[in-house]
């Protein structure tokens, strides 16, 4: 088990909510990098979340930049690309919040079923993905 885990978060605008999503992983029990994937913001926008992730001298960020946005799923292999072999990886939607123990819990739910992927509950996806 790999002790760092890499977060890839794709994101287009919305500074203030990428904003939060990483206050949220600066908060996380885990050894994390940060690869955010900008996919076509605006300038302004783009210096807003430079901004917010130099707030937290805790994680490590980098980022990919595209001047126009090419998909989520090229954002997301774009990102993949820069995590070196045998660490875990977490895929985030700009928009995601974890909690503290988040990450810490993934990996061990993976691990202790020998599983490949897992994700969190979420609670905005529709009634389906609610625990219940």
């Amino acid at each position: 088990m790999s002790l760092i885990t890499y977060v890839v978060i794709p994101f287009v605008g919305a500074a203030d909510i990428t904003s939060e999503c990483l206050r949220c992983l600066s908060e996380s029990s885990s050894e994390l990098r940060v690869i955010l994937v900008n996919n076509g913001s605006s300038e302004n926008e783009l210096l807003l979340v430079c901004a917010a992730a130099a707030k937290h001298a805790n994680l490590h960020v980098q980022f990919v930049d595209f001047p126009k946005n090419t998909g989520f799923t090229c954002a997301v292999n774009a990102g993949l690309k820069r995590v070196p072999p045998g660490h875990d990886v977490v895929i985030l939607n700009n928009d995601c919040f974890v909690s503290r123990d988040c990450l810490t819990s993934l990996r061990k739910t993976s691990y202790a079923n020998g599983i490949a992927i897992t994700g969190p509950i979420t609670t905005d996806d529709g009634a389906e993905s609610i625990r219940k």
